[in-house]
């Protein structure tokens, strides 16, 4: 007679399938490929475990486990050694309040699950990046470019924020951000203006400007680096004019205090100066790199030779004398000064 007890063994055998092959053994197969293979679906059954003072140790023996209770700030989660390594643990920050839960360094968000193995003497997420925040990141951890990259905006914007002096910057002081002043510093980590440029030599290069017109002011650096739009008038000592000479012939009345020539292809045409104009100073300069024509009453330089071009960026100073002041017969103009 065939005991109960061993009928009762037999019959569960059969029931949950379960099956042993060359030292494996299968559940819900008859040839299982490892030491344990399981064809189905495996349940962690899960603890709940309420949280206090922000704090919650997790039992031994378990493998997936939900906080739960209120929490004022992030929760440090203590765990067992494990007695082998491999072994898995689940945890749900199922907690109120909004705060993170922690365990080895490693926070799980409120609201998500994080998985932890244990190795190498700690548990260890399998996701820190993902889910967990502490995974290696631009946010965490300084690293290299391993090859080229290029960020496609498409129509998105992309933004920084900050409140720190040099809060961005490349190469140390090459290009510095001072995010707490609302400044951007080149040469320089420490701006002291809006934009501070720091440079030894040949500081700025501005090409393709445009071609100023009459009236214009004109950009200055003061004695402290400042740049500043002041009207050109205020560059010279006493009441002048200046008078910015475009492409062709300009008549020019003697009335001017300065004849700027900041194009190709000008000419300037000088009357006779009048009474009232005796004593009287023009300031011309060729700023367009070639040469500009006098005409009309040209300037004597000396001994009674006239002086029909100015130098491409030369500049001269024609002062207006009365007649028979050095033997000449009419009011003209003589050079004063001459840079070539």
């Amino acid at each position: 007679m065939i005991p109960k007890k061993l009928i009762l063994v037999g019959l569960l055998y059969v029931n949950i399938g379960l099956f042993a092959q060359a030292g494996n053994v299968g559940v819900n197969t008859v040839t299982p490929g490892t030491t344990l293979d399981v064809n189905g679906a495996i349940t962690n059954r899960e603890t709940a475990i309420a949280i206090s003072g922000n704090a919650v140790t997790v039992p031994a023996n378990v493998s997936q486990v939900q906080l739960t209770g209120a929490a004022t700030a992030t929760v440090t989660i203590t765990a067992p050694v494990a007695p082998n390594a491999g072994q898995r643990l689940i945890i749900f920050n199922n907690t109120t309040g909004g705060f993170g839960a922690t365990l080895n360094g490693v926070t799980i968000p409120n609201g998500k699950a994080l998985e932890y193995v244990y190795s190498n003497s700690g548990w260890r997420p399998t996701d820190g990046g993902a889910v967990g925040i502490a995974g290696v990141n631009i946010y965490n951890t300084n690293g290299s470019l391993t090859s080229n990259r290029t960020v496609s905006q498409g129509t998105n914007t992309l933004s920084f924020t900050g409140n720190q002096v040099n809060a961005f910057s490349v190469d140390g002081s090459t290009l510095s951000v001072d995010a707490a002043n609302h400044r951007i510093g080149i040469g320089t980590a420490t701006p002291q203006r809006m934009l501070d440029i720091n440079a030894s030599a040949l500081p700025i290069r501005v090409s393709s400007l445009q071609t100023a017109t009459a009236g214009t002011n004109v950009l200055t650096i003061d004695n402290l680096g400042d740049v500043r739009n002041v009207p050109f008038n205020n560059l010279l000592a006493g009441p002048v004019s200046l008078s910015l000479i475009p492409t062709g012939t300009y008549n020019a009345t003697g009335n001017e205090s300065v004849l700027w020539c900041g194009s190709s292809g000008t000419t300037i045409n000088l009357p006779i100066p009048t009474s009232s104009q005796i004593g009287k100073s023009i300031y011309i300069v060729a700023s367009a790199g070639t040469a500009v024509p006098l005409t009309g009453s040209t300037p004597t330089v000396s001994n009674a030779v006239k002086l029909t071009s100015i130098t491409g960026l030369k500049r001269i100073t024609i002062f207006a004398i009365a007649a028979n002041t050095f033997g000449n017969v009419t009011n003209e103009w003589v050079v004063v000064a001459k840079d070539f």
